[in-house]
């Protein structure tokens, strides 16, 4: 009985209450007009920043640092963290020596040593590289630390006709002149570089118009090093051996260039030989940056 006296009262307060506060679904119309309006207020924000974020970009000032780091690949975009991470860039240029009077031409005790300059090629991979900042405030930064790891890849091209001998004592005894008239002779090297830059971007927000600077300490280790020849004819000849090349050393390294033409140049702190195993002569590196940084 109780259960049935208090549902008969809730029907009671129920009736009086539509009773004295009727209500219908046109009521609704001014609700879902204040949300439509809202919906399109909302809409309309976020299209503005979405405008002004494009606007900025366009001109250079927008600043997206909320993370540290910021991931390109080769290509020529602007950054717009602090620190960057670089991947695929390319070098290639040529790959010689300097003789001790300092210059490229050999003197006649080492005409062995002759290159052909333009097939002396210097292909430098990076397979990656990292900028730091060093103002924490500016985004991106101008003025920072750059390392990482880089395949070097080295061909001297030699202007005699010898084949090269592997497992001897030193260079020159490794020379053998009697062979045909040769088409191709060449020494080839691959190398691990780490480098240790000081690099300046005058316009990092458009690297296409900035003026780029670098320079700093590079450490070469050789991971190994073939020789090959192939006569007028077509015959080959190719074999794996170490021939007296410096395993590992230091170079200094500069670069320089506007947007995305840039130049860069390694000058070696050893000979290219082993002490007493070969010519002494030092080794260089110059080039383009053919995929910019």
């Amino acid at each position: 009985m109780k259960v049935l006296a208090i549902q008969f009262i809730c029907c009671l307060f129920l009736s009086y209450t539509l009773q004295a506060f009727p209500f219908s679904v046109k009521d609704t119309e001014p609700l879902q007009n204040l949300y439509s309006n809202l919906q399109v207020s909302k809409d309309t924000i976020k299209d503005d920043k979405l405008k002004t974020r494009e606007t900025k970009e366009e001109e250079g000032d927008y600043d997206d640092s909320d993370n540290e780091f910021n991931i390109r690949i080769g290509g020529n975009r602007s950054c717009k963290k602090n620190n960057v991470i670089r991947v695929g860039m390319l070098d290639l240029g040529i790959s010689s020596y300097l003789a001790e009077n300092g210059g490229l031409d050999m003197p006649d005790e080492l005409d062995y040593m002759d290159q052909r300059l333009f097939r002396s090629v210097n292909v430098g991979i990076h397979l990656i590289n990292l900028k730091l900042g060093l103002n924490k405030k500016e985004a991106p930064q101008r003025l920072g630390i750059s390392t990482g790891v880089k395949w070097n890849i080295v061909h001297y091209s030699m202007e005699k006709d010898y084949q090269l001998h592997k497992d001897r004592d030193d260079y020159l005894s490794a020379i053998d002149y009697d062979v045909p008239a040769l088409k191709k002779n060449r020494l080839k090297a691959n190398y691990l570089q780490i480098p240790l830059m000081l690099e300046f971007n005058s316009n990092p927000r458009r690297s296409s118009k900035s003026l780029n600077i670098g320079v700093g300490y590079v450490y070469q280790l050789l991971l190994n090093s073939n020789y090959k020849y192939k006569t007028e004819d077509g015959t080959k000849l190719k074999s794996k051996g170490e021939y007296n090349l410096t395993k590992s050393m230091g170079m200094i390294e500069g670069r320089i260039g506007y947007g995305p033409l840039n130049f860069y140049m390694q000058y070696g702190l050893k000979d290219l030989f082993q002490p007493g195993n070969g010519p002494q002569l030092t080794p260089i590196n110059f080039g383009v940056n053919i995929i910019p940084r």
